[in-house]
């Protein structure tokens, strides 16, 4: 999920950088959408797990050891 969301905000990133930056045709501008929406995950891969163990122990917290008598 924590991947997803970082794509399509990267995504409006990229699009709103490209209309204020640049006059490129449209099918340039999709062309660069889609290999920006195919490249970034890939690449975010790792990051984005790692954010989402980090929250996961920001939430759950570690384990609490059981007690044995």
């Amino acid at each position: 999920m924590a991947n997803v969301v970082a794509t399509e905000v990267f995504i409006l990133l990229v699009y709103f950088a490209c209309l204020l930056l640049t006059n490129f045709d449209e099918r340039v501008m999709h062309t660069i959408l889609f290999v920006v929406g195919v490249a970034f995950p890939l690449a975010f891969y790792h990051h984005s797990w790692s954010l989402w163990l980090g929250f996961d122990h920001l939430i759950e917290g570690l384990p609490r050891e059981s007690t044995r008598q």
